[in-house]
């Protein structure tokens, strides 16, 4: 790893997507990064994570059979707990065009990731977003 790319060191991040490879290629990369990183291959067991356990990040696929990722990210904006709420959310999918990302965005989302995504481009997306978490903290 480079000493220029993004340290993700302490940030947990959870990663949700239907695809065992896509899961797998997004964990190798921000754990490379530093980040702790766990996994769900559905809303549902995402739910039971979040219920477990405090995420930095959230990384959802858009489309999963299913529960899909406007619905995993309406069920945290609309969530009982503040920290759920103001969760930093990734949109992750596969068409990679400016309406899509014009439309995640205005969802709610906080960022938008393209497949297929590029290890940099992943670390720099979460780590902004942890910046931007921290200092609207202070």
């Amino acid at each position: 790893m480079q000493s220029s790319w993004p340290s993700l060191t302490g940030q947990a991040i959870l990663i949700v997507d239907d695809h065992d490879d896509t899961r797998e290629l997004l964990q190798a990369i921000l754990t490379t990064y530093g980040a702790q990183v766990m996994t769900a291959a559905s809303v549902r067991d995402a739910r039971i994570l979040l219920d477990q356990s405090r995420p930095d990040i959230l990384i959802t696929d858009l489309a999963m059979p299913g529960e899909d990722g406007f619905s995993l990210m309406e069920h945290c904006r609309h969530h009982a707990k503040p920290e759920l709420r103001a969760l930093p959310i990734v949109a992750l999918t596969a068409y990679g065009t400016p309406q899509v990302e014009e439309r995640v965005l205005a969802a709610g989302f906080d960022a938008y990731l393209a497949k297929p995504v590029e290890p940099r481009q992943v670390g720099d997306v979460v780590r902004d977003l942890i910046l931007r978490k921290s200092s609207s903290a202070l």
